[in-house]
């Protein structure tokens, strides 16, 4: 696929990356950067096969951000195929803050952040992993220095 033809598609709140490649040298058409917003922070979470993991983490990231900074929760799912996508989805249909970045094939983990990256809407963003092992209050202590 050359990078001519690659594209992201939307679908609701889920953009799905069609043009995943092993090769680094392939970029992404300036056209798929999304518009940042009011947010201030991005909170960029790479999953592939976590199924049973989404629900608690979205509840510890908003536990840890609400009220505190202007927030969204960006999944990428690196073409999981046991149903993560769908709990995100689920996830997204009850709160406003998540969103999903969907790779149709695994492009690893820096590709997910890359790509998290370019569909951030935020001023800054943070990343943590999707298995719950990241504690979001972090990001709070991170933002609050930041913030000094």
């Amino acid at each position: 696929m050359t990078p001519a033809a690659a594209a992201w598609y939307a679908d609701g709140k889920v953009w799905y990356d069609n043009s995943v490649t092993r090769s680094n040298s392939r970029q992404f058409p300036r056209q798929v950067a999304v518009p940042m917003s009011d947010l201030d922070l991005s909170c960029i979470i790479p999953v592939y096969n976590e199924a049973g993991n989404i629900a608690d983490v979205v509840a510890e990231v908003r536990a840890a951000l609400e009220g505190v900074v202007a927030y969204e929760i960006v999944f990428v799912d690196d073409g999981s195929d046991d149903g993560t996508a769908g709990e995100i989805d689920a996830e997204a249909t009850v709160h406003d803050v998540v969103r999903l970045v969907r790779h149709v094939t695994r492009g690893g983990k820096s590709r997910a952040l890359i790509n998290g990256a370019k569909a951030a809407r935020g001023r800054f963003m943070a990343t943590m992993d999707g298995d719950g092992q990241d504690d979001p209050i972090n990001i709070v202590k991170m933002w609050k220095a930041l913030c000094e």
